[in-house]
């Protein structure tokens, strides 16, 4: 069975409308999915009452949907927590014939480097890149992460400027073991104030008039422009788990846009 290039979802098993992810990477017990923002990727307790990709999947696998049944997955399961705010490389494996377990194992002992890309404010920031070593704990009553060095689990993620773009600035951020929220809670604890981040810092949205040089909108026009929170995860280090793997990236069409919509703005 030929695998897809991409697995459906119609609505409302996601949401109000059908959804199509593409599939970046398949092998024996494994898939690899992009994951587009705004979608819960499993069962984690901070989406408790939301639909989730994994959840759907199980639906779809048991109603025989070819396209799930080409995977190879029979009882697919999420190898690390993507919050639904974030859009990017997703990463199951099946539970059947010991897969979850091998890159659950290969997760916990960072054997996986995740690289994100996030557009922050310029204002105020670092000029440089570097380290945020600060230990990350869940907050008891709600759905954050916060710098606990009492209860707090070790975290380290590494910042890097990929490009100044005027008011705004490229980030990469790496990190082999990401906990929830931790890239979003380090990037605020270093300076760096995501696009559209509310929860750890205030980075505000960008709106259609920041990216005119020259000509008036009309009235209404004025939109909001990235689409939610400004931070992906663009591509997935495997090579250390399964060298025939490797590295999986994500072309997010949506984030390019946004991107170069800035960089024709300032030129």
């Amino acid at each position: 069975m030929t695998t897809p290039e991409a697995i459906g979802f119609p609505s409302p098993l996601l949401g109000d409308k059908p959804l199509r992810m593409p599939v970046l990477r398949v092998a024996p017990g494994f898939a690899a999915l992009l994951k587009p923002p705004g979608v819960a990727w499993d069962d984690h307790p901070w989406n408790a009452g939301r639909p989730h990709v994994m959840g759907a999947m199980r639906e779809q696998l048991a109603a025989g949907k070819p396209e799930l049944v080409a995977l190879g997955i029979a009882k697919p399961a999420s190898v690390h927590y993507i919050e639904p705010e974030v859009g990017g490389v997703a990463l199951l494996a099946d539970r059947e014939g010991g897969a979850l377990d091998k890159w659950r194992n290969a997760f916990g002992s960072e054997f996986i480097t995740f690289t994100f890309h996030l557009l922050a404010l310029t204002a105020d920031a670092p000029e440089e890149g570097g380290e945020c070593p600060l230990p990350v704990s869940m907050h008891r009553d709600e759905p954050r992460a916060l710098v606990s060095h009492s209860t707090g689990k070790k975290s380290l993620t590494r910042f890097k400027v990929i490009e100044r773009i005027d008011r705004w600035t490229l980030w990469e951020a790496t990190t082999s073991l990401p906990r929830p929220h931790q890239v979003r809670l380090h990037a605020a604890e270093a300076g760096i104030r995501i696009v559209g981040e509310t929860l750890y810092s205030q980075g505000g949205d960008i709106r259609l008039s920041q990216t005119r040089r020259k000509g008036r909108l009309n009235k209404g026009e004025d939109k909001v422009i990235n689409d939610g929170l400004a931070l992906r995860l663009v591509s997935v280090d495997c090579s250390r788990v399964d060298a025939d793997i490797g590295v999986i990236a994500a072309e997010d069409e949506a984030w390019t846009g946004l991107l170069t919509r800035l960089r024709k703005s300032v030129k």
